[in-house]
């Protein structure tokens, strides 16, 4: 109930998982040099059911570590009543040194998307979006229509970066479970007429706090704006039937030759996504070994970028390569 404040003398990779009940959700905590900012905005998904206790909820959760004055303020053209027990479109808290506030939106409000809702603080603080909700196939891009049916239900929640830390280039991949949950990206601008290009073809132009939500397509797709935005992947059934996710899509960087190693825990089984340069596609590794069967894709657009995709077994495992690269995961044992 409580943020917590970690050092270390070396670098360090944090994970959370979540628990609420049956249902849970892990995030990757960032470092707080890029964590902690004063203006945020936000992303994720309310699977909208109505009469099932307790979901169709986005929701945000800030940590003040040295104390600081937060507003949060609905999506643009909001209006009227957006978050729980709060009259109006914003909200405004202040916290103390190491207090954490948690805010969520009226539930089973269909289509009432936190996507978009801006966050400022008048002192660096670490900040936590995402959402719980159930159904099948709700608020899928390509439904159009918020659906009472289906059988699932689950949390999605991330640690997100300030807007000074977004980027204008990304790759997202299409995960190989069924889409049965809806899974979808976001694209957040912060600034009026962000241009948004889905493999090259022009397919927004978004003014601050407004979103663009598209399907990737099977295997990569490259995202590429006029100005800083931030990606929200609903990684939905990624794994395995009805089991949600959402991930905050890091821009995609490369820092040359610098080599990377990294250690990861896998319960059950996992799928590895590895955006890298194609050059050093031949250097990936899995604990030292050659990859086994990975399936290797140029980004469009970019045929100096691959994505390649392979699985990973239970235990603790380092992929590694000669040069940077970005990794998404997902896992799966019974759900």
């Amino acid at each position: 109930t409580r943020g917590v404040f970690i050092e270390a003398d070396n670098d360090l990779f944090v994970a959370t998982r979540m628990i609420t009940g049956p249902w849970q959700d892990s995030a990757s905590i960032k470092e707080a040099s890029f964590a902690l900012g004063t203006r945020f905005r936000a992303g994720g998904y309310a699977l909208n059911r109505a009469g099932t206790t307790n979901t169709g909820h986005d929701m945000l959760s800030v940590y003040a570590p040295t104390g600081a004055t937060v507003t949060f303020t609905a999506p643009e053209g909001v209006t009227g009543n957006f978050w729980q027990s709060v009259t109006g479109p914003t909200h405004t808290v202040s916290l103390a040194a190491g207090e954490t506030f948690i805010i969520r939106t009226l539930g089973n409000q269909c289509g009432a998307e936190i996507d978009g809702s801006l966050v400022t603080s008048t002192a660096p603080i670490a900040v936590i979006s995402g959402g719980r909700g159930w159904s099948g196939t709700v608020n899928h891009v390509t439904s159009g229509t918020c659906t009472v049916a289906g059988g699932c239900g689950d949390d999605g929640f991330d640690n997100v970066l300030p807007t000074n830390q977004w980027g204008n280039i990304f790759t997202v991949t299409n995960y190989p479970g069924a889409d049965n949950g809806g899974e979808d990206v976001r694209v957040v601008a912060d600034t009026d007429g962000t241009m948004v290009l889905v493999n090259a073809t022009l397919v927004a132009t978004l003014n601050a706090g407004q979103t663009h939500t598209f399907v990737p397509a099977a295997g990569p797709s490259l995202i590429e704006t006029s100005n800083p935005v931030a990606v929200y992947h609903n990684a939905a059934a990624a794994a395995s039937a009805c089991e949600l996710g959402l991930s905050f899509v890091a821009p995609m960087e490369f820092r040359g030759s610098t080599s990377l190693n990294v250690a990861v825990n896998v319960s059950g089984s996992g799928t590895a996504a590895v955006t890298i340069e194609t050059a050093r596609v031949a250097s990936l590794r899995l604990d030292s070994a050659v990859l086994s069967s990975p399936t290797i894709a140029a980004v469009p657009g970019r045929p100096d970028v691959s994505v390649v995709t392979f699985s990973i077994p239970g235990g603790n495992h380092v992929v590694s390569s000669s040069g940077d690269f970005q990794m998404g995961m997902v896992t799966a044992t019974s759900g």
